[in-house]
């Protein structure tokens, strides 16, 4: 874990700095890791939606609620993952998402509503899953992504 943890920092200092990353193209700042980690062996693009009328632009309560989240995993060392965390930069960094970005951030939320998503635990904490689910955009993460989900769909 301690190489893969080395390596999600090199990415992740490569993706802020914009540079090319072995024979992947130049990373830009609003490109995830997310290619990497799963098993690409390197970062790629994932070009746009097929329908440019689906609007993919990540709205502010959504960047705020992951600046939120980024900040309580910064303070309190717990709460999601690293996929969450790259995905709480990306959304808190704003602009626009692709048809796969925004795919992969609505799956999130069906698979973690049953976690334990109250604000806080013990001692007024609050708790892994709260957290988590602040990384991936909260409530309106959820209902922002489900309708670009629905739209795309829809247009499809």
């Amino acid at each position: 874990m301690r190489d893969a943890g080395l390596a999600h920092q090199r990415l992740t200092e490569a993706r802020v700095e914009g540079v090319e990353v072995g024979h992947a193209r130049t990373v830009e700042p609003s490109d995830s890791v997310r290619g990497y980690r799963h098993g690409r062996g390197r970062l790629s693009g994932w070009g746009m939606a097929k329908n440019a009328a689906v609007d993919l632009t990540i709205p502010e309560d959504v960047r705020e609620n992951a600046r939120k989240g980024l900040g309580l995993r910064e303070e309190y060392g717990y709460g999601g993952t690293e996929v969450g965390e790259g995905t709480a930069e990306l959304l808190a960094a704003g602009g626009k998402v692709t048809e796969e970005q925004v795919r992969h951030i609505a799956q999130y939320f069906p698979r973690h509503a049953h976690d334990n998503l109250g604000e806080t635990e013990e001692q007024g904490k609050p708790s892994r899953g709260y957290i988590a689910w602040l990384l991936w955009g909260g409530d309106e993460g959820r209902a922002w992504s489900e309708r670009a989900v629905e739209a795309l769909d829809r247009e499809a």
